[in-house]
């Protein structure tokens, strides 16, 4: 699955994107409630979570950052 949202989720900010699925599929939806309810519930799905989306988003910096060195050469 992709994840989408969570620079909202985790930075208390706006959406910064808008996604389109090119086919049907599911959606699952976690607010900053729901996250904070999973931490309570559940704490060792909710570290499991919170390092995955970590490691996402650590993965699309360094794709950004390597963009960006190639555009600046």
């Amino acid at each position: 699955g992709t994840v989408f949202g969570e620079l909202a989720l985790f930075g208390h900010g706006p959406r910064t994107a808008d996604v389109i699925a090119a086919s049907n599929g599911r959606v699952m939806v976690l607010d900053r409630a729901g996250l904070d309810a999973l931490a309570e519930e559940k704490p060792h799905t909710h570290a499991a979570l919170v390092l995955a989306v970590g490691a996402s988003l650590a993965e699309r910096l360094r794709r950004a950052n390597a963009e960006i060195r190639a555009l600046s050469r």
